[in-house]
């Protein structure tokens, strides 16, 4: 019906409108677009380019509300939300991710977490340690 035809076509017309103005660098509305917008897939494409612009804390929100897991932990250890990485760590599934974070752990003296991560990513000799 035209309903849905339009409906489609505003859709993509605001799909663009999020990448531009993320491009421009007007980054709080472009992200207020891809937030609003159903799927996951702007959301990602919209994170990666927030990821090239180094918009850390706005890459990994988007990154998590697309379910990309180990690209929105990767931002969040760039910008040091250690809370952040920690909620969606039992998501992540790359090794090198839960060394990251065990490694951060540990330095603050959070030993029970670090163990935890380092045994995750699979170093065991850090976790005895």
């Amino acid at each position: 019906t035209k309903k849905e035809k339009d409906a489609h076509h505003d859709q993509k017309c605001l799909v663009g409108l999020a990448r531009c103005y993320i491009k421009v660098g007007e980054i709080k509305k472009g992200v207020t677009i891809a937030t609003r917008l159903p799927g996951k897939e702007i959301k990602e494409e919209c994170a990666k380019l927030l990821e090239a612009l180094k918009q850390w804390p706005e890459a990994a929100e988007l990154f998590e509300k697309a379910e990309c897991w180990d690209s929105a932990a990767i931002a969040y250890i760039k910008i040091k939300n250690w809370v952040k990485v920690g909620d969606i760590l039992p998501n992540v599934t790359t090794p090198k991710i839960h060394s990251m974070y065990a490694k951060a752990r540990e330095s603050e003296g959070r030993y029970k977490e670090a163990c935890a991560a380092y045994m995750k990513a699979g170093e065991w000799e850090n976790a005895i340690r």
